[in-house]
């Protein structure tokens, strides 16, 4: 579905037409709400500078890895000056004890875009677009003072985050590489 497609069906589960601005704000805030477990992937790479200030990607969720010339470097604590990694500060990336040449590549989980025109669609899976349907409906039940209509649709809502969820864990590298067999029993 794209945003236009979404807003009718969030009308047509009102029976009642919403102000579209209002519509996507919730619709926008959902996609806050799903960006931690979507985990979208994205990369960018940045040429060592001796001015050693890397400004972060906007859509930065969390930072996954940090590839100096090939090299991993892990997290360092602000106040450690000897031992080589990287550090943030703020919207900031800087190393620690790297080389003065070469490329620094930045994997990390992005936030999921905003919609702003019609023709946008989400970055999830199609099978869980409804998500953005009760999400918002919820809270325009709630703005309305309609608690028992409101309740019901964020509960479904959470049942179907629950679900999104799973199947985003079921489905992901990230989380299935961190799976480890420590015993096996015959």
């Amino acid at each position: 579905m794209n945003l236009e497609q979404i807003i009718n069906e969030i009308n047509k589960d009102l029976d009642d037409t919403q102000d579209n601005g209002d519509l996507i704000g919730w619709i926008n805030r959902c996609m806050d709400d799903l960006s931690p477990i979507a985990k979208k992937e994205a990369k960018t790479v940045y040429e060592i500078s001796s001015l050693n200030g890397y400004d972060l990607p906007e859509d930065l969720l969390e930072i996954a890895l940090v590839l100096v010339n090939g090299t991993q470097y892990d997290p360092v604590v602000l106040n450690d000056s000897w031992s080589t990694g990287y550090k943030r500060w703020g919207n900031v990336l800087s190393l620690q004890n790297a080389p003065s040449d070469g490329q620094v590549e930045l994997y990390y989980f992005k936030r999921l875009s905003h919609l702003e025109n019609l023709e946008d669609v989400p970055e999830i899976e199609p099978t869980f677009h409804d998500l953005f349907i009760l999400y918002t409906i919820a809270h325009q039940q709630f703005s309305e003072d309609e608690p028992e209509r409101q309740m019901d649709a964020l509960t479904r809502y959470n049942n179907r985050n629950g679900e999104f969820n799973r199947f985003v864990m079921a489905n992901s590298f990230v989380y299935n590489s961190q799976r480890q067999i420590t015993d096996v029993w015959w």
